[in-house]
This record gives C-alpha cells, structure tokens and sequence, in this order.
C-alpha cells in the first residue's frame, strides 16, 4: 500500500532476529515491540514483565461434534464420524466398516474371535483346563481327560496302566520289572531296574555305569590318629591320607585359634581370630568380637562386630596405592575403573531431625564452634530457613568465614538445573558473565524478574514515557 502523502509512518519497536525477546527495560507502559522473524508481538503487563500478545505460528482449534473419550472416524470420503466411548470392560476393533466397542468379560475372562467380532469366555472354576471343542474355547474339568489302557501317553493327565507315560500326571505302574526292584533313569527316554538284593547288609552303589548293590563299610573307630603336634588341626590332603597343618593351631584351653598364616577360599568365622603374621581369604573374614594381626589383614571382605586392630595403635589406612607421594596421609582411597568410584556415607532415619554429615575442624575446634559441616537433612526434616529444608544439601562455617573460590588463574563457576552455560562466571580478572555472556563494555545490567537471567542493555536504547522520547532500533 502506498505511502499516504502527509503524515509520519507509525513504527513498533522491532527485530528481524529469530528467538529475541525485548526485555522489560526495553518497553515503557503500553509500548509494543514485534519480532518480524518470528512472527510474535510483545507489551509490557502492568506488572512489569513482558508477555506475548498474538503468535502467528500458533493455530488451535477443535472439531466440533463428539464428547469425552469420542473416537473420530473417516466414515466416507470426506464425512467425519464420531463414535462414543465403550463401556468399562471393552475392546475397540473394526468390524469391517467402522470401529466397533465389545465386552472382554470380567477378571480372568479369556478373549477370542467367533469369526466376525470379538467375544470372551468367563474364567472356568478350580482345577479345570481349557481345551477347544472343534469351534470355540471351554473349560473342562481333569478327571474327565483320561486315559485307560493306551500303549502310549503323551500328555495325559492320569494314566492308569500305559506302558509309557512321556509326561504323564500320575502313572499307577510301570510296566517291567519284578518285585522289590528298583527303577532309575538309565538314558534319556530310558527306565532300567536294579535286581533285589540277595545279601544281607548290602547298599546301593554306583559303579561309575549303572546302579549296584555293594557291601557296606565296615565302621572304624580310632581314638587317635598318629602323627602331628599338639593342637595341630588334620585334614583330608587326598583319598586316604591325613596331614596336619602346621600353619592352623585350636588351642581347646583358650578356644583360640593361633596362626602365622589364614588362608581361605570362603569365610571365616567366629569370636577371636588371631594371626602373627598375616590373614589372606578370598571371600570374606567375619569376627564376633575382635580381628588382631601383627601382619597385614586383606581379602574380599573383612567384618567384625567389635574392632579390627593391629599391633600398632596409630597409622594410616590405604585402599590402592597413590599415584604421587606426599606427607601426612591419614588415609587414601585410589581405585581404576572407567566408571566413578565413591566412598558413601549414608543416613537411613527419616526423622524430622535426621541429617548425615562430613565434619572439618581445627587445633580450636569443639562440638559447636569453629567447624565446618558438609551434609545433607532427610526427607522429613523440619525447621526455619533454607538450612533447615528436607532433602538439601549444605556447606557452611561455625564461627568462621566461609571461602569459596580457586587459585591461580582459573574461573569460578555456579550452574543450575544442569545448564551448559554457566549460570554465573567469575573470571581470573573479577569480569562477572550471567548464563555465559559478559556483556558489552559501558552496558548495564537489567533484571529479567524470576523468569530468566539479568541482560547487558546499551542505556542509549532504554527510552522514557515521561518526555515522550523514543528510541528505535534493534533489541536483543
């Protein structure tokens, strides 16, 4: 349309730029800004935020017809039908001109086709099967599947006198055999019997093929057993033959055990275990009240209810070997796996006042000054402030300041809700970036409320209502 020929073009605040939105500070009360590229028109609310007020890109609208749960159809070309919801219990399936709703039946009902539609068959009552009648599905009781006198059952569920039951239920006698014979599985898919025995005292053996009566043996008694030391343990080295180890002593005076090694496949167990030398096991160590070596104690696992000691009362605990060398370790924990490795403390009360927590404190602390606390509150914490909330996380400092921060040269970085732009920057020069941007130089910083993060405004383009002075340009 051309230009009328006195007059001044009326021009919105504006950008051709996709995705920017004017800020607050951008608009005065009532003013309009559009973004042509997107096709959306903002103003400002009287509560001082930025709103969209039309969206070209956005259509809506419903069809009209039907009610809730209606299934809409193309019943003709160009005809659109409504078909309203089924009853509780049914199924939707075309009938071969439309969609259609039939009953499944209740609890355990059995759905299957009659040919033209969708039916089902009640659940059938206790220790009854489902077989078919050459037409539809039912549900029979078992005595009335038998089998008398087959030569074979296959499947029967009662098998009176078969010579063979592949999977019978129940199988009255089997045929072979005499009296008092035993019958075992010889093969796959074959029974044998084993004769009665003819001597008396004589027990079932297996020759390494097949199943035998053998003599019983005769029943030793020895009130000592030759060789070892006193408190020396025997055991079954290899078929008929005792040794004594040397190493594993039971003193029955003290109900000890005195070693210069343990070594053990599975566990160990019991009130005291004591060693002089070292304990090795290869699944766990368990102790009733004390683990003592002079040693070293490693295995699997190593539990004990009371306290697992060493010869010395001082000293560093290490898990691994460190990668570097340094002084003072009260303990060090090294693992390698291309995973993360952690160490868990852990509180399993869901108490109002429940709360696990890692504790630092120096050569003046005490239990309720200078410290500094690491925790986390339990799920039903109860209390003022955000301290006090269930389920967060905290640091503070007990009569002390709190210092976070690095050295050298690097940044400081807070992130939220696992951005991947930093919520907020501190660079090594103090420069401050909000959500990855530190602006421009002589701009200033404008809030975006509770919606999103403070914006760099140029002030040249931040105009005033009060003179009716506009400035027009580009945001964002």
């Amino acid at each position: 349309m051309a230009q009328p020929s006195v007059g001044t073009p009326i021009q919105l605040y504006s950008s051709a730029t996709s995705g920017n939105i004017p800020v607050a500070a951008n608009l005065a009360q009532g003013e309009l800004a559009i973004n042509t590229a997107d096709g959306k028109l903002y103003y400002k609310t009287s509560g001082g935020s930025v709103a969209v007020l039309a969206n070209a890109a956005v259509s809506t609208g419903n069809l009209p017809g039907g009610s809730t749960g209606t299934v809409v159809y193309q019943s003709a070309t160009g005809v659109t039908a409504y078909l309203p919801l089924g009853s509780t219990n049914s199924l939707l399936y075309s009938n071969g001109t439309g969609p259609a709703y039939a009953s499944i039946g209740t609890a355990g009902s059995i759905v299957y086709s009659t040919g033209t539609a969708p039916t089902s068959l009640a659940l059938g009552a206790a220790n009854t099967v489902l077989i078919s009648n050459g037409s539809t599905p039912q549900y029979v009781s078992q005595s009335s599947l038998s089998v008398g006198t087959a030569a074979t059952a296959g499947f029967a569920t009662s098998a009176g006198s078969a010579s063979t039951a592949t999977t019978a239920t129940t199988a009255t006698n089997i045929v072979g055999g005499t009296s008092n014979q035993v019958v075992y599985q010889s093969g796959t898919g074959a029974t044998s019997f084993v004769n009665a025995p003819t001597v008396t005292g004589t027990v079932l053996g297996w020759t390494g093929t097949n199943f035998a009566w053998v003599s019983a043996p005769a029943a030793t008694t020895a009130a000592n057993i030759a060789g070892g030391a006193q408190y020396q343990i025997p055991f079954q080295s290899a078929v008929s033959t005792t040794t004594f180890s040397a190493n594993l002593t039971f003193n029955s005076s003290t109900n000890t055990f005195s070693t210069t090694n343990i070594t053990a496949t599975s566990a160990l167990s019991g009130n005291t275990v004591a060693a002089t030398a070292s304990i090795t096991a290869g699944t766990s160590i368990s102790a009733g009240t004390t683990i003592t070596a002079t040693g070293g104690i490693t295995g699997s696992t190593i539990t004990a209810n009371s306290s697992i000691s060493t010869s010395a009362t001082t000293g560093a605990f290490n898990y691994g070997t460190l990668s570097y060398s340094d002084v003072n370790i009260l303990g060090s924990y090294v693992g390698n796996v291309n995973n993360y490795v952690q160490k868990v403390l852990q509180n399993t009360n869901s108490g109002s006042s429940a709360s696990v927590d890692f504790i630092v404190s120096n050569n003046i602390g005490t239990a309720s000054t200078y410290y500094g606390d690491f925790g986390m509150n339990s799920s039903t914490y109860s209390g003022v402030g955000s301290f006090q909330q269930p389920n967060v996380v905290y640091l503070y400092s007990v009569s002390s300041d709190l210092v976070v921060g690095t050295q050298g040269a690097n940044y400081l970085r807070l992130v939220t809700n696992n951005n991947s732009a930093d919520t907020m920057t501190l660079s090594p020069t103090n420069a401050v970036a909000f959500n990855g941007s530190y602006g421009t130089a002589g701009y200033i910083l404008t809030s975006g409320g509770t919606s999103g993060a403070p914006t760099w405004v140029n002030p040249t383009t931040i105009g005033t209502s009060q003179g009716k002075l506009y400035f027009f340009g580009q945001f964002g």
